[in-house]
């Protein structure tokens, strides 16, 4: 899964209900892009997972997005 590929599209999806979002801390978008930021190529694929999971599961407990989008988003990025 090219999971770099479902946090950037995540990240993008959020800006679009960026009104859910608070404009700053742990569950904004800012820190969400300071994130993807600092991803490197090193970086084992698990942590990056762990951080595509956290990235999603708030969205998804603020509310804007259900399970089912957060699911589509990462079926898109299942094969590449």
């Amino acid at each position: 899964m090219n999971q770099r590929g479902a946090i950037r599209a995540t990240i993008v999806a959020a800006r679009q209900a960026s009104s859910w979002f608070p404009k700053d801390g742990p569950c904004s978008i800012a820190h969400f892009e300071d994130m993807e930021s600092r991803l490197t190529d090193d970086m084992s694929d698990a942590k990056v997972g762990r951080w595509l999971g956290y990235i999603q599961g708030v969205m998804c407990a603020l509310g804007p997005f259900p399970l089912d989008d957060l699911k589509a988003i990462n079926k898109e990025f299942a094969d590449h």
